[in-house]
């Protein structure tokens, strides 16, 4: 039974990460969550899922310029690099220089200190909670499918998943 097992889940690993995947932000943030909790998840999840840490792509400039202009004035920067240091699943992270101050006396100038400026994604606010719903909705479904404890930690880490969302 147990090889039975592992041989289903390394045929649905892989399009259950590719689903992931296409589903966007919260269903990756999730899978982040849900592989911290190391050896209670199949092998095969672990390895298929490891996209939600390691290479999850950047949205381009043109896509996120708005959102940063909406939420910052771009005059406060001296310097906003448009490639991303890192993506990840609910956003990314520019390197930016930004005006600390006015020199002494007035004038132009001023500090200028080098920040790294996280920019969540524009549709994340209005998608979460329908993420986070039909998450509720298949975990209440697997419970039928699932032994008890299996449904508890799924339902562990979705509670921890909803509570600490935002605080993105």
């Amino acid at each position: 039974r147990d090889a039975e097992l592992r041989r289903a889940h390394e045929r649905a690993a892989p399009r259950l990460a590719a689903m992931v995947e296409a589903l966007g932000c919260g269903y990756i943030k999730f899978s982040q969550f849900l592989l911290s909790q190391g050896a209670a998840i199949p092998a095969a999840w672990v390895r298929e899922l490891g996209f939600a840490y390691e290479r999850v792509a950047p949205r381009p400039w043109a896509e996120v310029e708005p959102w940063i202009a909406e939420a910052v004035d771009m005059a406060s920067f001296q310097n906003f690099e448009r490639a991303p240091l890192a993506a990840a699943s609910v956003g990314q992270v520019h390197r930016a220089t930004v005006v600390a101050g006015a020199p002494r006396g007035g004038g132009r100038g001023g500090l200028f200190n080098d920040v790294a400026v996280k920019v969540l994604y524009g549709e994340v606010a209005a998608v979460f909670p329908l993420d986070a719903a039909n998450l509720s909705d298949l975990a209440t479904f697997a419970n039928d499918l699932l032994d008890v404890g299996a449904y508890e930690l799924l339902r562990a880490v979705l509670d921890c998943f909803e509570e600490s969302f935002p605080l993105e």
